[in-house]
């Protein structure tokens, strides 16, 4: 066990004792972790315990938004830090100098975010996933995205409300915001929860045509109901 690379505690329940183990357990050479909410009190508690024992991990993903709790300060946790997925909030205590990239999956104050972000991050975040957006979120996240990460290399956004005309809205506000992204490759947009959004292979195709007019450097788009994030 002292080799494990990779844990996962997700969907146990509580009586397996799983929350008093994670307390106890330390695996010298862990680099990804995922963590999913068990719901017991001293849940989050163990897990800042567990993460402050393991400075080794570089990719991180906490999973049904549990909040870290205890004596933690801003940016104490994971100096290795490189992949995050999971709340903004508890994003604050993990050290972000080294993150290249991100899924946000709860959120709060978009704009803030974004802010936040590229003020820890730097031109080193490189990839970055927003899920779970409304619609009425849209124009200011292109807006604060393209002002203050131009440099992202990867982006993913996805809406969980929408229509047709709400999707030719959005897609026309990344095709006005895109010129001003300085190195994107991959563009994916997800639309979540509404079978009646449709776009036609005719449609997909001007508008892969038209991004790729404005962003010189796009090489792989992605839009509809597709999960996948380009690696």
């Amino acid at each position: 066990m002292r080799g494990l690379g990779h844990l996962t505690i997700d969907d146990f329940p509580v009586v397996t004792g799983v929350v008093s183990c994670l307390a106890k357990l330390t695996f010298p050479n862990l680099l990804s972790c995922l963590l999913s909410e068990i719901g017991t009190d001293s849940w989050n508690l163990h897990v800042a315990q567990f993460l402050r024992r393991h400075p080794t991990i570089t990719h991180l993903s906490l999973e049904s938004a549990p909040k870290l709790e205890g004596p933690i300060a801003e940016g104490d946790l994971l100096p290795k830090l490189q992949y995050y997925c999971g709340d903004l909030k508890d994003l604050r205590f993990f050290s972000t100098h080294g993150l290249v990239a991100v899924r946000i999956t709860w959120n709060v104050q978009l704009q803030s975010l974004v802010e936040r972000l590229a003020a820890q991050t730097g031109p080193n975040l490189t990839g970055l996933y927003i899920d779970l957006l409304s619609v009425a979120d849209f124009p200011g996240v292109l807006i604060h995205l393209s002002t203050h990460m131009p440099h992202l290399e990867k982006l993913k956004l996805r809406w969980w409300e929408g229509s047709i005309s709400g999707v030719q809205a959005i897609i026309d506000h990344i095709t006005a915001y895109l010129p001003q992204f300085e190195r994107l490759a991959y563009l994916v947009v997800n639309f979540a929860h509404r079978d009646d959004v449709v776009i036609d292979s005719d449609s997909q195709r001007r508008t892969f045509q038209a991004w790729t007019n404005v962003c010189s450097k796009l090489r792989g788009c992605c839009i509809g109901k597709a999960s996948g994030y380009p690696t």
